[in-house]
């Protein structure tokens, strides 16, 4: 009976652990040693492809999709500087169903754990919509470009909680199997955080 009792509190816990957005707030660090390096993963999905990349990275393809010659140079530009250049650190809240993931080029995106839909139109007119949802011990986001392209996110930590991961899952159209990009980020003290400046726009 103990055994029946110990076993539904582990499971209860864990259940609890693992419906709580909360452990991932807190300001981030990155790690650039132990992510991935997102130009070696598209050299490598390069030698691999059917065709579509042109040489110098994903730039051309017959069909409409992230990375895509059917995009203008500037929206291939931010495409690949957002997943090429990751930021220095993120800060994430959370204020439930809200998630909020600021960095320290002044960036900000919310995410909503009850899957509903965000949209937004950039600058250059291009129109982006992203949703989320938790799942057991991690976040999960789906981006989908106006041109049909997709970039899967996820958010999760490491047993011990000091780092935090976050896995992109690119899948350009003109691509058969999508390109995985891992980041590593150390948990800040909060004291030590650094502050946002007025400068952090270019």
């Amino acid at each position: 009976m103990k055994l029946v009792i110990t076993f539904v509190l582990l499971l209860l816990a864990s259940i609890a652990y693992s419906a709580d957005p909360t452990i991932l707030a807190g300001k981030w660090k990155f790690n650039a040693k132990d992510s991935d390096d997102p130009k070696q993963k598209f050299e490598e999905a390069m030698k691999n492809r059917n065709g579509g990349f042109g040489p110098a990275g994903p730039e051309t393809s017959n069909r409409p999709g992230v990375f895509s010659g059917h995009q203008s140079s500037r929206d291939r530009d931010k495409d690949r500087t957002s997943l090429l250049q990751p930021p220095d650190w993120i800060d994430i809240s959370y204020t439930s169903p809200q998630v909020r993931v600021i960095d320290n080029r002044g960036e900000e995106r919310d995410f909503y754990t009850d899957g509903r839909k965000t949209e937004k139109e950039m600058k250059d007119n291009r129109k982006i919509a992203w949703w989320a949802e938790w799942q057991d011990d991690s976040l999960a986001v789906t981006t989908q470009t106006k041109d049909g392209g997709k970039v899967y996110e996820t958010y999760y930590l490491s047993p011990d909680q000091q780092h935090l991961y976050v896995k992109f899952k690119v899948q350009p159209l003109m691509m058969d199997s999508p390109v995985t990009i891992l980041r590593v980020f150390d948990k800040m003290p909060t004291e030590s955080a650094p502050a946002q400046t007025q400068n952090a726009h270019p």
